[in-house]
């Protein structure tokens, strides 16, 4: 049988070596050591060990959000802390975070040994029973994004997150238009803990803070609410959007990110550290133009290969899908119709639309996004198709005519393409 492979983690250089020698050389082997902090979980990740014991003294940094990453995204490997304070509070808080053993300061060998091997027996016996246990699973960032007022960004974000979340992924929204977000009107949640007190309130972050401030919906996903009033808007600053996306990303599959239409700092940083950008248009000059001009920035922060472009409000319009693809410079793979009266139900009632209307036809198209996305069909950036015979010139023209003026609206969409 091969030895045990044993992590140790502590910010006490001596206790650690104490630790180091209480374990059995017959049937137990250092896999690695570290003192904490932010690349600890990583160097657990190139250990692979069977156990990781970590230490949680009066003086130490709290070790529980540590222990609870490495339960969720290292399963098969058992948690065991050591502390010098095992009250209750603590036993508690540890059995939230995954921890198989509280062991108290200073532990018996033979207690230190016989906890480890039956830990790490427990943990072996609810990996190979829990077939739907994910390895590693990687949080995935989905920023949805337009500089268009008014163009369904709330909609799609609230939709897709709610969507990710029943087929049992863990979402998180993110809402980030900070002077009028209203994710949670969409949710029908009462916020009364938002965005501008948590960063009022704790100037360190872990999860453990975080979750007292995240608004859990009933279809499973977890809301960080904007604040409630414009004015507090000032208070996020962009550190605070990337370091409570750092601290979201280990416990969560999906971070959904809902945006304001503008370029402002804060939504700048949530662009650059997002892995796919949904970016919402619709079949209409005023929006294509604007497009137009968002690619051009997005291309120059080196940022247009994450966007995927989505048609939101789809209607009969003499402008068409290879227009659009024409003016954004990118294959469109995802449209979702209009449907006002299903759409406006779900805000008043605070429903979800793909709870509150599933047979609609813009509900089917944003369980289709969302399919898309689980299922890895957006990862990849598809280019626009061109068209036989005469390449992008071509599809600039529309599809079709129609008397009274359809010459304007397609040779303004040919001058937005053209300038590119």
């Amino acid at each position: 049988m091969n030895p045990l492979r044993i992590f140790l983690i502590s910010d006490h250089d001596d206790r650690r070596n104490a630790l180091k020698a209480l374990l059995d050389p017959a049937t137990m082997t250092l896999a690695g050591e570290s003192r904490g902090g932010p690349l600890a979980h990583e160097r657990v990740d190139a250990a692979s060990p069977d156990a990781v014991i970590l230490t949680a003294f009066d003086d130490e940094v709290s070790v529980m959000p540590l222990a609870e990453r490495i339960y969720l995204y290292r399963p098969g490997c058992a948690i065991l802390l050591v502390t010098d304070n095992p009250s209750p509070a603590t036993l508690q808080q540890a059995m939230r975070a995954g921890v198989r053993s509280v062991l108290g300061w200073p532990v018996p060998e033979t207690e230190f040994r016989d906890s480890v091997t039956l830990s790490c027996r427990q943990e072996l016996a609810r990996l190979c029973s829990g077939p739907e246990v994910r390895l590693n699973a990687r949080s995935r960032i989905l920023t949805v994004f337009g500089t268009k007022g008014g163009i369904g960004k709330t909609t799609v974000a609230v939709n897709l997150a709610v969507q990710l979340a029943r087929k049992k992924f863990k979402v998180a929204l993110l809402d980030l238009d900070l002077q009028f977000g209203d994710c949670s009107v969409f949710l029908d949640i009462d916020a009364r803990e938002t965005f501008a007190e948590l960063v009022q309130e704790h100037r360190r972050l872990d999860m453990e803070i975080l979750q007292g401030y995240l608004a859990l919906h009933h279809s499973g996903l977890s809301l960080l609410p904007a604040p409630r009033s414009p004015e507090f808007a000032d208070l996020i600053q962009p550190d605070h959007v990337s370091s409570v996306i750092s601290v979201m990303k280990p416990f969560f599959d999906y971070i959904v990110v809902d945006t304001p239409p503008a370029f402002n700092d804060c939504t700048l940083t949530a662009l650059e550290v997002s892995d796919m950008i949904l970016y919402l248009a619709a079949l209409d000059i005023s929006t294509l133009c604007n497009a137009k001009v968002t690619m051009d920035v997005l291309e120059s922060l080196q940022l247009k290969d994450r966007v995927r472009p989505v048609i939101n409000r789809e209607t009969e319009s003499i402008i068409t899908l290879k227009d659009a693809e024409s003016v954004m410079d990118c294959a469109i793979r995802s449209r979702i119709p209009v449907d006002w009266n299903a759409a406006t139900g779900a805000i008043n009632k605070g429903i979800p639309v793909v709870l509150g209307a599933p047979r609609s036809r813009m509900s089917q198209a944003l369980v289709k996004l969302a399919d898309q996305v689980a299922a890895g069909k957006l990862d990849a950036q598809a280019q626009p198709a061109e068209t036989a015979g005469s390449g992008r010139a071509d599809a600039r023209k529309p599809a079709s005519a129609s008397t009274g003026g359809s010459a304007a609206p397609g040779g303004a969409v040919a001058a937005a393409a053209g300038s590119r």
